[in-house]
């Protein structure tokens, strides 16, 4: 029986409450979906969140970096690279970060600003003051889709792996 034979005369027959319950369930799925996403979205399965922000560390513990391991497409993003070591006193520090990362990202700022940048096939570095220097923060934009695996490096030798996903 097809939606027009439902009239308001039979609402309880059986093609009727067939009809209703079809309804109901799929408003049900539709709230559930709506739901699953909101849920998703708030804890950082579809973005930056507390789900999907890391810290990694340096074997030797060094070094340590700050990230979310999902971002965006053409949002602004945040690389916190802090320097856990005894004081570097006047030497500069050198974070050299992998061309894989500096190819597929537009870095915006780097905070504090570095004295100088030097680059080789495999990286960029980026020489600081080393005098109380303790962190580091590059805000970029990813350019490009997917999985963006790197490597950040310290002067010392330290180094961390790091990788993040780009979602459209």
């Amino acid at each position: 029986m097809d939606i027009e034979a439902v009239t308001t005369t039979n609402l309880d027959s059986e093609p009727a409450v067939r009809c209703l319950r079809r309804e109901w369930w799929a408003e049900r799925c539709g709230r559930l979906l709506i739901l699953g996403t909101v849920v998703c979205a708030i804890v950082g399965l579809l973005g930056p969140g507390p789900l999907s922000y890391s810290v990694v560390s340096s074997p030797d513990g060094r070094l340590q970096v700050e990230h979310h391991r999902l971002q965006r497409y053409d949002a602004p993003a945040e690389l916190k690279v802090r320097l856990i070591s005894a004081d570097q006193g006047q030497q500069p520090v050198r974070i050299g970060i992998s061309r894989t990362f500096t190819d597929r990202t537009t870095i915006d700022s780097i905070t504090p600003p570095p004295k100088s940048t030097e680059s080789s096939a495999e990286e960029l570095v980026y020489v600081f003051q080393g005098a109380g220097l303790n962190a580091v923060t590059f805000r970029y934009k990813n350019k490009d889709f997917g999985s963006v695996s790197y490597v950040v490096t310290l002067s010392d030798g330290s180094a961390v792996s790091v990788a993040h996903f780009v979602l459209p």
